[in-house]
């Protein structure tokens, strides 16, 4: 991912077997990298089996320090076959972010 991009970022949920996010009560793909935090759910988020798939606006993305990595979690509350109201969460992972090139033109 790039500083001052719109990037598309997709998250596939590996190890859950049957996994359908788009039938969860609710998901929410958390992004952080020290102080600066970002989430992402709803709207914002498009759901396809085990994938979530969003993207950072320019705004969002020129927080991120370059050079850096960026912790990125994805959470969701379904319910089970008792229709008891269950969260679940991935590991957390990173996603590196790189510099922008020319900074300068985006920034005249």
């Amino acid at each position: 991912m790039i500083q001052w991009t719109t990037p598309t970022i997709v998250l596939t949920v590996s190890g859950v077997e049957g996994l359908d996010l788009s039938a969860a009560e609710e998901v929410v793909v958390t992004l952080t990298q020290g102080n600066y935090r970002l989430q992402k759910t709803g709207n914002d988020l498009t759901l396809d089996g085990a994938t979530a798939t969003f993207t950072l606006t320019e705004d969002e993305s020129r927080k991120l320090m370059e050079n850096a990595s960026v912790q990125v979690q994805v959470n969701w509350t379904y319910r089970n076959a008792d229709q008891t109201l269950r969260r679940a969460a991935t590991n957390i992972t990173r996603i590196d972010v790189g510099k922008q090139l020319y900074k300068e033109a985006m920034t005249e």
